[in-house]
């Protein structure tokens, strides 16, 4: 709710945007989807074709597991004289500071508080010079890292901290006149800050192009083409720069039950894991990492004479008898409804009249 909030606010100061997309959606405007890394190997590649204008995250704090309080995407500076980095609306309770850095890591230009329109923002803004005196200006097109974080959380190098904020001109755009300036980022101090979502406008900024990844075609084969080429053959792509060279397509994401109400995932050939039990295998070249397996107390649900697998819970709840990480062809439901030991008359009932029945036919059977 509070970032669609963010969105119409940002709409009607920036008119002609077109709709929030999805990273998946290419458009001009990138949302972070899951998690963006707090360095450049774990960064998000902000790809697609054309410019992008907007980014749309959210730092969640301990929410992700092992915290999420910085943001770094990898951006394509298309037009640096053109440059400006703006954070245009973020939770309350966020203040958020912006970081750029060159494609070695090493730290370029940062801002905390700014003035627009001279009057003093908490919300950062980096244009493409910096004014501190350190003579930073961004100059060549090319591949840079964008991080957001909020406050105190700030980028280091083994020698320390690569940007200082001076409290005496808290509106500069500060170069890395840090004592750990001259070497590249390898992690924040303190590691935790500000949390909450973020929408930050880009000028002169453009998607980075797609490039050729490693695609497991259906016969197992590998080659080295574009998503999209290999998702239109049908293949599993396993990423941007990941090479054939290694990548073992005869195996992929085998989902199998190891033991009651528990599901294992290895990665298998197609016929090692249709030999375990209740198993699904994804294809050549998916892998566990990105793989859900089921729920891990799915079972056979014998109800109104017919089965379902599906979890105990909803099978109680709709009257049925459940069977374990049992598969609907294991067992044999009865025509009454629940699998009922017992019900000889087949009325969904254990009572006295099947007790008459089965004295009634006693004796020798034919």
């Amino acid at each position: 709710m509070l970032r669609t909030f963010l969105l119409l606010c940002l709409g009607c100061a920036m008119c002609g945007l077109a709709p929030l997309a999805s990273a998946d959606d290419r458009g001009p405007q990138f949302e972070e989807d899951d998690d963006a890394g707090s360095l450049p190997a774990t960064s998000k590649k902000v790809k697609g074709n054309g410019p992008v204008l907007l980014i749309v995250g959210s730092l969640e704090g301990s929410n992700r597991g092992q915290g999420d309080y910085q943001d770094m995407y990898e951006i394509l500076i298309s037009e640096p004289g053109e440059l400006r980095l703006k954070v245009e609306q973020v939770s309350k309770g966020l203040n958020a500071q912006l970081f750029l850095f060159g494609a070695n890591g090493r730290g370029l230009l940062a801002n905390d508080d700014s003035l627009q329109d001279n009057v003093p923002s908490i919300n950062p803004l980096i244009l493409n010079v910096s004014t501190d005196g350190t003579d930073v200006s961004i100059q060549e097109p090319g591949s840079y890292f964008l991080a957001i974080s909020g406050t105190p959380s700030r980028p280091r190098s083994p020698e320390g901290d690569i940007f200082l904020f001076n409290p005496q001109t808290p509106f500069e755009v500060s170069g890395p006149d840090g004592q750990g300036g001259g070497l590249p980022i390898t992690d924040w101090g303190p590691p935790v800050g500000g949390t909450g979502d973020y929408v930050i406008s880009l000028s002169g900024v453009s998607f980075l192009p797609p490039s050729p990844g490693a695609c497991c075609l259906p016969n197992g084969t590998c080659v080295e083409v574009l998503e999209e080429v290999c998702l239109d053959s049908n293949g599993t792509f396993a990423g941007d720069d990941v090479s054939c060279d290694g990548f073992n397509c005869s195996t992929g994401a085998c989902c199998f039950l190891k033991e009651y109400c528990f599901w294992e995932c290895l990665e298998l050939s197609e016929a090692d894991c249709v030999a375990e039990y209740a198993a699904t295998w994804y294809g050549p070249g998916t892998r566990c990492a990105d793989i859900n397996c089921p729920d891990p107390c799915y079972g056979a649900c014998c109800v109104d004479g017919g089965c379902v697998l599906t979890i105990e819970a909803l099978c109680i709840a709709e009257e049925g008898t459940f069977h374990p990480y049992a598969m609907c062809n294991d067992i044999e439901c009865q025509s009454g409804g629940d699998d009922c030991t017992g019900d000889v008359n087949g009325d969904g009932a254990v009572n006295v009249v099947d007790l008459l029945a089965l004295i009634q036919n006693w004796g020798t059977c034919p």
